[in-house]
């Protein structure tokens, strides 16, 4: 018995295989998707239990305590070991602030929404700049430093979790799916009767090659969709 005999023989188990590995596929591309944690560094700080969040890379390994309530936030950061303990005091007109860094205040000043990012002004008005932008050249990025400020008061006041992933190519992705399966389901739906693409009411050889290389096409804009949505931060 050749291959494609084996294969057209026992096409229903395949079938019934392949949408089987397809949704355990899609179950796992959406949960990695919408898992919640937060971004540091390039690191994704997954959540591991209320108020508990972990990741590291090959550069680091940090993990993340937070307490919240209405007044004030409790946070607890390790980097490679080593933790440090911060609280955030929220002043009641929700743009004072006071921060501690292992019992000792370091910053009181004001907060100032950046859409979901907060930056920090001292009493004098200025910006609290503790986090310095450092341009790196090289092979490999530089192991990440404990939160500033600005990170630490934004971890503070947030409300939600980030995701792994970004759900905004989902809809481009799904446009590109349904594209796909129309066409694959039915052939000739986005045939256009006239020129190179009919030959005497029928798709042309030329039509059909060029559908083929659509599909393609397709594909690989799908793939390049979920990359894209789980790796694009």
């Amino acid at each position: 018995m050749t291959f494609p005999q084996w294969m057209i023989r026992r096409k229903k188990p395949l079938l019934a295989a392949g949408a089987v590995l397809a949704a355990l596929l899609l179950a796992l591309y959406f949960w990695a998707l919408f898992r919640p944690g937060y971004w540091y560094d390039g690191i994704f700080l997954a959540r591991r239990q209320a108020g508990v969040f972990s990741g590291q890379d090959y550069r680091a390994a940090c993990t993340l305590r937070m307490e919240q309530s209405e007044s004030e936030a409790a946070l607890s950061f390790t980097l490679n070991g080593e933790t440090r303990n911060y609280r955030v005091l929220l002043g009641s007109d929700g743009f004072s602030t006071q921060i501690y860094e292992d019992g000792t205040l370091t910053f009181t000043g004001q907060a100032h929404s950046m859409g979901d990012w907060y930056m920090l002004t001292d009493t004098a008005g200025d910006f609290d700049l503790d986090e310095i932008v450092q341009i790196h050249v090289g092979p490999q990025e530089p192991p990440p430093e404990f939160p500033s400020r600005n990170q630490l008061y934004t971890w503070a006041v947030s409300d939600r979790c980030e995701t792994f992933g970004s759900p905004m190519f989902l809809l481009p992705l799904l446009l590109l799916a349904a594209c796909l399966a129309v066409d694959i389901r039915f052939p000739n739906f986005f045939l256009m009767r006239h020129g190179l693409e009919v030959d005497g009411g029928e798709p042309s050889d030329w039509y059909r090659a060029g559908q083929k290389f659509g599909r393609v096409v397709l594909v690989l804009a799908m793939l390049y969709c979920v990359g894209a949505s789980l790796f694009m931060h």
